[in-house]
């Protein structure tokens, strides 16, 4: 009982607080000025340009590879955080092949400080897949990448690591491991 005796003392005292606390909406002095969250803005549009040395792996063994790359798409920040959306166009040069492959990807990138991520799907060409450097099909499939970049005023250098996945029309499965480096334009001071 002198528990809660004790518990209902202090809990009438903290509500006689918050009562003769309460301000009047009149009273200059209880007028508190409150700082609303940062809200998304638009930053307009934003390119990359790419260079990515890459190995494609078979169970035979692997191939290295060269891809170039320039994305084109719209960004918004908030705060120290920026999300891009725009389409990846990629020229992959397969060392010991002649004719280079190409595709597209739609990218979704998620930028938080010096760390982001990337995710993208779309169709390549040109990509190996086997020994064979010109057995190369057409194929669908997709991107994740990591990695680490930083600002200098208007431009974001960005350097990581994407493994990209395709499966060509017969069901064949190419896995491939590029080391990114990515310079992003199109950023206000």
């Amino acid at each position: 009982m002198a528990y809660l005796r004790k518990h209902l003392a202090l809990l009438v005292c903290s509500l006689c607080l918050l009562v003769s606390g309460t301000a009047r909406a009149d009273d200059p002095a209880a007028i508190v000025e409150t700082v609303d969250p940062p809200q998304w803005s638009s930053q307009g549009v934003y390119s990359a340009l790419g260079l990515a040395p890459a190995t494609t792996f078979y169970a035979q063994g692997f191939a290295p590879s060269l891809r170039y790359d320039f994305e084109l798409g719209m960004h918004w920040t908030r705060g120290r955080t920026a999300v891009f959306v725009g389409a990846d166009a990629r020229i992959v040069q397969v060392f010991g092949r002649k004719a280079p492959g190409g595709g597209v990807d739609a990218m979704l990138t998620l930028a938080a400080g010096p760390v982001y991520g990337r995710v993208g799907a779309g169709v390549m060409t040109g990509i190996p897949r086997s020994m064979d450097l010109h057995d190369a099909m057409p194929s669908l499939g997709g991107t994740v990448g990591l990695g680490l970049q930083g600002r200098k005023g208007d431009l974001v250098g960005r350097v990581g690591v994407d493994y990209d996945v395709r499966v060509d029309p017969f069901g064949h499965v190419n896995q491939t491991v590029f080391l990114t480096l990515r310079f992003v334009f199109g950023f206000s001071r």
